[in-house]
């Protein structure tokens, strides 16, 4: 039964509660309340659904904002045909060498200074917060000096030129340095206090560099293995041949006294 039958169902047995007696008037007043009480309960109900899509607006913005603020935080360097200089939010800066990337979030930096790295690079650190350097090879963390990183898929080489770093839980201190691989590691103190970051692929020209990077910079040059395994550190400063794989190895090994030999088509570098 409607509302309006069940009204004149009522208004049949009862005398109409108004002063005028007719029907038709009762008729109009109770169906008058009745369609007032009809909008209350639409209006109730809109006011229900705003309050849902105000909420689930709200849950699309939260589950929304760490992905806004990765795309619209990274940034990537790169330097490819030289090196390149960079200063990061903070003041801190990186020189990239050829070849080498770093990747970091500039909307968190000033939450946690920490950049990604690919190559190699030297560092100036401002004092604040830990500075982090991530390698592949594990983290570099600092809190206010000057260091130099480089590293690839075998060996991570980091030499402290001011300050303080901490390499896989060795401590280093100025001029000191550090030699990771998977086969070992190996320590110990920089004659020269330049930094090594000299690296370029293109004419092979290089400055105070250890010369585990030189070798790495042949073998990608040539597309040759080089063996050599050492007791100490080298550090090569000139320029090689970048036409002629024998005339480089020439220069780079006769300043040290380190003997050339070859091993199934592999070069293999031998100290005296």
């Amino acid at each position: 039964m409607s509302e309006l039958e069940k009204a004149e169902d009522r208004l049949r047995k009862y005398s109409a509660p108004f002063a005028d007696d007719s029907v038709e008037t009762a008729r109009s007043k109770v169906m008058a309340r009745t369609i007032h009480a009809e909008a209350k309960f639409d209006h109730s109900r809109g006011f229900e659904y705003s309050r849902l899509y105000a909420a689930a607006a709200a849950l699309i913005i939260i589950l929304s904002l760490p992905f806004g603020i990765y795309f619209l935080g990274n940034t990537n360097i790169e330097a490819r045909e030289i090196s390149v200089t960079h200063t990061f939010p903070d003041g801190s800066e990186t020189i990239l060498a050829q070849g080498s990337s770093i990747s970091y979030n500039s909307i968190l930096w000033n939450f946690t200074r920490s950049t990604e790295m690919i190559g190699e690079a030297f560092f100036i650190v401002q004092s604040g917060d830990q500075f982090t350097v991530e390698t592949s090879f594990g983290d570099v963390n600092v809190l206010g000096t000057k260091f130099s990183v480089w590293e690839n898929d075998d060996a991570l080489v980091v030499q402290c030129q001011e300050g303080k770093v901490d390499v896989a839980g060795e401590i280093l201190l100025a001029d000191d340095y550090i030699i990771l691989s998977a086969d070992n590691s190996q320590q110990g103190k920089w004659l020269n206090k330049q930094p090594f970051i000299s690296k370029n692929k293109s004419d092979l020209s290089f400055e105070n560099t250890p010369i585990h990077i030189v070798i790495e910079s042949l073998e990608d040059k040539f597309g040759i293995d080089i063996n050599f395994t050492s007791e100490g550190v080298y550090r090569f400063s000139g320029s090689l041949d970048p036409t002629d794989l024998d005339v480089s190895l020439d220069i780079l090994t006769k300043p040290f006294g380190l003997k050339i030999s070859s091993d199934k088509g592999v070069v293999v570098i031998l100290e005296p």
